[in-house]
């Protein structure tokens, strides 16, 4: 429900992703249970998604293992992602994002304060949310937008299979950025695309 929208994925939102990734020789499959396929079609690009009583449990858990990465929203596959050790691209996190040992870059989504006039830190959600129940005023939630899940799939892509790498001033700031993760959530990595880290810098405090 609306209320409850802490986990909304639209499909649209992946679209720009998906043109890029098959324009770059990639097969994009879309699998799990759902109501119903989505109406984008495109060489290189295949819905498997089926009804609860016709979902293939053991064909999604092969695809995890053969697949070069994973592009999920914030559900349980992610354990699947991290039990088979891949690269993933988590988005619509609502909580302090994990960075367990498995690359993973969240593309979460923010709490806005209207009262504050500001997007809450990490620190903060402990004080103001609590997902048990539904997001009422003077907290909005705002989902990624179609552009900062691109980024994000663009730089796994070019981090992971490219080796690119960051100038001297990035690698100063993300080293600074991992280090306040560490002190706020105890985790290791730090679980973003990098240039999501950069804009919404002051998030991670």
């Amino acid at each position: 429900s609306d209320k409850f929208n802490y986990r909304n994925p639209n499909f649209k939102d992946y679209i720009k992703s998906i043109d890029w990734l098959i324009d770059k020789g990639y097969q994009v499959v879309k699998c799990g249970v759902g109501k119903s396929k989505v109406s984008y079609k495109k060489n290189g690009f295949y819905d498997l998604t089926s009804y609860e009583k016709n979902y293939n449990e053991l064909l999604h858990i092969y695809l995890c293992t053969i697949s070069k990465f994973h592009i999920i929203g914030s559900c349980g596959h992610l354990y699947l992602s991290w039990a088979f050790n891949k690269s993933t691209i988590l988005t619509h996190d609502y909580e302090v994002p994990e960075s367990h040992l498995v690359e993973t870059f969240s593309v979460p989504s923010k709490y806005f304060h209207k009262g504050m006039n500001r997007y809450l830190k990490y620190s903060e959600f402990p004080i103001f949310l609590n997902r048990q129940i539904p997001i009422e005023n003077p907290i909005t939630i705002e989902h990624p937008t179609p552009e900062e899940i691109f980024i994000s799939v663009k730089y796994l892509c070019d981090k992971k299979f490219n080796l690119k790498s960051f100038s001297i001033e990035d690698k100063e700031l993300y080293s600074e950025l991992t280090k306040k993760y560490k002190y706020l959530s105890d985790q290791p990595l730090l679980p973003f695309c990098f240039s999501w880290a950069k804009k919404y810098k002051n998030l991670i405090s």
